[in-house]
């Protein structure tokens, strides 16, 4: 049933007589993903087909796998906008029962190591591309959400369960802060994120890894859209300044990963924002904005820590990790001299030789 769903999607956009003639996988996580060889007049040579398991096709993938709809429902919006070239691959076309055919980029996503002088103006430009065409356009991603039956945010990483976690791991830092300033700083940042006013966008948020990008010439691609969403767009700098936990596939091995983009990265960002859009952003706000940010991403896998389930193979220990991720945040926060009292806790903290998460 899915190959032949498959099979009428090409159909239908390249003639009765379009044939894939052969697959190879390259991905199998919370959707597959293929590239398919095709055959036919006007055919491409191939695509990249991305689906659900066979056994989820047609059920209701707002609670089977919400991640999928959500993608899809970025993809369409990005497409309807005109906003795909020289950020994504294209939508070529779709089946909302768990089906997306792609453009395919090519067999190498990357044409040699990179350094981050290098890095850090591709990233920033393709952050600032998504954002510059999600900013006007909020309400027309809302519907091509609602268009796909999605109500409220079920994802392992949605906006519901990433406040719980920086909840969790906000009451861990208050509990050992005697500073009175503390939690009126933590309600600030949660106040920033929550209402982000010029900088609320169209997200990524999940830009932590090299498999989300493409390299297409000079451009970096984005790919992954499985956790877009509306919200602050300086969400999209935390992840690859700070990292995110992943799974190793082959191992099982639980891990905190970090990229280390430097702090330039929030600045090409902004010079990008700039040009592209024409959005100026005062210093202030800037500054506050960045470090809300950036303690919001810190405080969420520092709660991560805290609701890990049991199978997770973590590796390293509780407090080598939480205190890993609290020194990285401070490097990048205590320059920027906002919310000083609750750096001061975050500070304290990594002192510590365990963390005390209960609730």
């Amino acid at each position: 049933m899915l190959d032949d769903a498959i099979a009428e999607l090409v159909r239908a956009r390249w003639g009765s007589s379009a044939a894939i003639t052969g697959s190879v996988p390259l991905s199998a996580r919370a959707s597959l993903s293929v590239r398919a060889a095709l055959s036919g007049p006007g055919a491409p040579d191939s695509i990249i087909v991305k689906h659900v398991r066979a056994e989820e096709l047609g059920a209701d993938l707002s609670v089977t796998n919400p991640e999928f709809l959500e993608e899809l429902a970025a993809h369409r919006f990005l497409r309807a906008a005109g906003a795909e070239a020289r950020l994504k691959p294209a939508l070529i076309a779709d089946d909302p029962r768990g089906i997306m055919v792609f453009e395919d980029l090519g067999r190498e996503p990357y044409v040699r190591m990179r350094t981050f002088e290098e890095l850090v103006p591709m990233l920033a430009t393709a952050i600032a591309r998504l954002h510059t065409a999600g900013a006007p356009r909020i309400d027309a991603y809302l519907d091509t959400r609602a268009a796909l039956g999605l109500a409220g945010d079920r994802r392992r990483y949605g906006t519901p369960a990433q406040a719980s976690r920086v909840e969790r791991a906000a009451r861990a830092v208050l509990r050992e802060s005697g500073a009175l300033g503390v939690a009126r700083e933590l309600d600030d940042v949660l106040a920033c994120i929550a209402d982000p006013g010029a900088f609320r966008t169209v997200v990524h948020d999940d830009l932590g890894n090299a498999r989300q990008t493409f390299e297409v010439g000079h451009a970096l691609y984005l790919l992954d859209f499985e956790y877009a969403k509306v919200g602050h767009a300086l969400l999209d700098l935390g992840k690859p300044m700070i990292g995110k936990f992943e799974v190793h596939l082959e191992s099982g091995v639980y891990g905190w990963t970090c990229p280390r983009f430097p702090i330039e990265l929030a600045g090409a960002y902004r010079a990008q924002r700039a040009q592209l859009g024409g959005t100026e952003f005062d210093d202030a706000a800037w500054r506050r904005a960045l470090a809300a940010s950036l303690l919001w991403t810190g405080l969420s896998l520092i709660g991560r820590l805290a609701t890990l389930e049991p199978d997770r193979n973590l590796l390293g220990t509780v407090p080598q990790n939480a205190n890993g991720i609290v020194a990285r945040t401070l490097e990048l926060v205590e320059p920027l001299a906002e919310f000083p009292q609750l750096c001061a806790a975050l500070r304290d903290a990594l002192s510590r030789a365990s963390w005390n998460f209960a609730s």
